[in-house]
């Protein structure tokens, strides 16, 4: 079996390999701009370990990386790919409180696969996994949240109004695009208008044109 953690930065991800050879894991480094493009790199990393290893082809390939905001597409693309995924609540992953560690984004993916591995021997307490939501019911989550952010942001310059779900689809993009909103310009109390602007993600994946 190879085990393989994610751990998410803005444009690098640190990818775990762990298949239990070796004493630890391989650590790699993905740094393509795009999300999308670092999603293949994953794949081709997987892969590589595999020839360089001589790990069968057919061998069980495991995925493992915390939640996260709008991060549920990634589990979906490497679905696609025939890679079997999981989603980890992060507050679940054991921490030795009485020790103080460094925090890395290396160090963080290596204990993630760790626990990966024993989890999949049977250690139940070592990660729990997260429910993923259909695209549908994670689409219509980001749309409640954005809703309430943008009601929020007129009470606090002293208007009001209501926001629909007609408006925020208008102009909504799908969920881990980096996007969310990009020129809603909303009538509020005491006249005028109250413009909603987005600034966009340089690492988006991608965007829904209506």
């Amino acid at each position: 079996m190879l085990a393989v953690s994610l751990e998410f930065a803005a444009t690098i991800w640190k990818v775990a390999l762990y298949d239990g050879r070796r004493e630890r894991p391989a650590v790699h480094a993905v740094e393509q701009p795009q999300a999308a493009a670092r999603v293949q790199a994953v794949l081709a990393l997987i892969d590589q370990h595999k020839d360089r290893c001589s790990l069968p082809a057919d061998v069980r390939v495991v995925v493992c990386y915390e939640a996260g905001q709008d991060a549920f597409w990634i589990w979906r693309a490497l679905q696609a790919h025939g890679i079997e995924c999981y989603v980890v609540d992060p507050a679940s992953i054991p921490v030795e409180r009485r020790i103080r560690r460094a925090k890395t984004d290396r160090l963080d993916a290596i204990k993630l696969v760790t626990n990966l591995r024993a989890w999949l021997r049977g250690e139940c307490d070592r990660m729990h996994v997260v429910h993923v939501p259909s695209a549908q019911d994670e689409a219509s989550g980001h749309l409640m949240r954005e809703r309430g952010q943008l009601q929020k942001e007129v009470l606090q310059q002293g208007g009001s109004c209501l926001i629909d779900d007609q408006q925020l689809t208008a102009c909504a993009l799908l969920p881990g695009s980096g996007l969310s909103l990009s020129q809603l310009r909303l009538p509020y109390a005491g006249g005028g208008t109250l413009a909603a602007v987005r600034q966009p993600d340089v690492n988006s994946k991608q965007s829904l044109a209506i």
